[in-house]
């Protein structure tokens, strides 16, 4: 979540937006944007299954104290793993908001995360938000090889992954929950 953006919407509250307007969701689609954004069809009508299934699998964050504990344990597996492998080499990929995010909330520094890198040319030799990691370009990682990457633009994951791959670098997904890809450590 990022704090600009003031609203995050799922089918639950998008229909209890429209029901007063004798509106309902027809369908939707997932868009890969941003970890996943949502694209709704609304109309006069009923929702269809796929719009019924979601709905039925929203319920559990209808409190949101369980999307707050699971991000909460999805952070605390992130800092484990760090710790826990101190001795390897790990570089983060993607700088952006989410990257920082965690890179703030969780206090990392080059003694977990030796450095982050970005396809943004404006992002090249600055640091992240703590002030503590250095981002660099794509080229750093062939020169500076790490043992293991931080996937921190997991939305992009496959995209990551697919360019860097030729390297042999095992890949950590911090979210939604740790997942360890194509791993010599396990």
């Amino acid at each position: 979540m990022y704090h600009e953006h003031l609203f995050y919407y799922t089918l639950t509250s998008l229909q209890n937006l429209f029901k007063p307007h004798g509106l309902t969701i027809l369908d939707f689609e997932r868009i890969p944007i941003h970890s996943g954004s949502i694209r709704v069809i609304v109309g006069k009508g009923k929702n269809n299954q796929k719009v019924l299934e979601q709905l039925k699998a929203e319920e559990p964050y209808l409190n949101l104290n369980n999307f707050s504990e699971h991000i909460s344990t999805a952070l605390n597996n992130l800092k484990t793993y760090l710790k826990d492998n101190k001795n390897l080499k790990i570089a983060g990929y993607g700088a952006s908001g989410r990257a920082n995010v965690v890179t703030s909330v969780l206090d990392l520094d080059q003694s977990l995360i030796q450095y982050i890198i970005d396809e943004s040319p404006e992002r090249y030799n600055k640091w992240t938000a703590n002030g503590k990691i250095p981002i660099f370009p794509p080229e750093h990682l062939v020169k500076f090889k790490p043992d293991v990457i931080v996937v921190f633009a997991w939305n992009f994951a496959d995209m990551i992954i697919e360019k860097t791959k030729h390297l042999g670098i095992p890949y950590i997904i911090p979210f939604p929950e740790l997942k360890i890809i194509n791993s010599k450590l396990d």
